[in-house]
């Protein structure tokens, strides 16, 4: 989900000397409704959907073993992508529901949310996320999905960036554990966070907020 540690895990893994940050692509958000559509008209063309983000891919790097794709919304397309791409490796960030929903409203955007003003919105559609995050996890094994908790790795760094490089097949590479020490291209709202120690200030901050939150609360979001 959107403001769940997204770009802190991308800069983690990018500092790895085999691995180039791609930034929120927008390949498999803008596609996903054709690609729906010629699958379940038995069209589909797999090898057209992988030429197609390759050339995405490139645009990021020609030479990198590895490209991270650090599209939130792209959990609505994770069937499409597994499809398509069996071996890719899959993380799910995530993050105190109500710390997340909270920042969803009050992070500034360039493109934002159209959930995102509402707190019974952003509710909403945190249920359904994660009534469908139940479900890959259900059907993706697990060599190839691994969740990562944000409240964890700020708490943990190392133990949690060793599970994430081992998760990934790489060589342990010491640079992951300064990921603010990178210069990777940063072009969301995270941008000053990332550049910043691991910090742990952003866990539980919804409760200096909770008599604003009623909407979410009674939504029961943790479970």
């Amino acid at each position: 989900m959107i403001r769940s540690g997204t770009t802190l895990v991308e800069q983690i893994i990018s500092r790895h000397s085999d691995v180039r940050a791609g930034g929120e692509l927008r390949y498999w958000t803008e596609n996903e409704a054709k690609m729906h559509f010629e699958f379940a008209s038995l069209s589909s063309n797999i090898g057209e959907w992988r030429a197609g983000y390759e050339t995405v891919l490139d645009g990021v790097s020609l030479t990198a073993p590895r490209v991270t794709d650090k599209m939130p919304l792209n959990f609505w397309a994770l069937g499409l992508i597994h499809l398509a791409y069996p071996e890719a490796k899959i993380i799910h960030c995530r993050r105190n529901p109500l710390d997340t929903c909270l920042s969803i409203y009050v992070t500034p955007y360039r493109r934002s949310p159209v959930f995102g003003h509402d707190f019974a919105n952003i509710g909403r559609a945190y249920a359904n996320y994660l009534r469908l995050m139940d479900h890959w996890r259900a059907v993706i094994q697990e060599t190839h999905f691994l969740e990562v908790d944000y409240e964890d790795l700020v708490a943990m760094p190392q133990e949690r960036i060793h599970e994430v490089i081992e998760f990934l097949g790489l060589d342990w590479n010491d640079s992951c554990l300064d990921p603010d020490a990178g210069n990777s291209a940063v072009n969301t709202p995270s941008q000053w966070q990332v550049r910043q120690p691991l910090y742990r200030n952003s866990v539980n901050r919804w409760q200096n907020y909770a008599k604003f939150l009623g909407p979410l609360i009674q939504m029961d979001l943790a479970n």
